[in-house]
């Protein structure tokens, strides 16, 4: 994961090494195979990788099965909504899980860091803030 400077309390840092770990260890843990054996003719799974949705649709169809799978960035969940409803229920693929709360955990940090920069005042502490801000000030942007 992206390291961003965390918040003063080290939630952030927390819940990324809880990420991690997690993540890690349900590693070679079957999950792609219960989903698999899971699966039924009109379903959809919703991959963030190519080769793991043609993957799945191969698995399927070795047991019968005929799935719909449509690939879509985890940091694009709006275009989600362009797929249109599913025949059977619309399931998503545990890597594209992992890549969305990862995508998520740093979006939260990066919105932090970037309010409480902007937020905070221009005494010696804050010299990085003081020379974006007269920086800010010098090409017009209105405070």
């Amino acid at each position: 994961m992206t390291d961003i400077a965390d918040d003063f309390f080290g939630i952030g840092t927390a819940l990324k090494s809880m990420y991690r770990l997690y993540f890690g260890t349900a590693r070679m843990s079957g999950r792609t195979t219960r989903l698999v054996e899971s699966l039924k003719s009109g379903d959809r799974v919703i991959v963030s990788d190519i080769r793991q949705g043609k993957y799945l649709e191969r698995m399927c169809r070795e047991r019968g099965v005929e799935i719909r799978w449509a690939r879509i960035d985890p940091k694009a969940v709006d275009r989600l909504y362009s797929l249109g409803t599913s025949e059977g229920p619309t399931i998503f693929d545990h890597v594209w899980i992992e890549e969305y709360y990862q995508h998520q955990l740093n979006c939260a940090s990066a919105t932090l860091n970037e309010v409480e920069q902007r937020l905070s005042g221009y005494d010696w502490r804050h010299r990085k803030t003081r020379r974006a801000a007269a920086h800010a000030f010098l090409n017009g942007a209105n405070f």
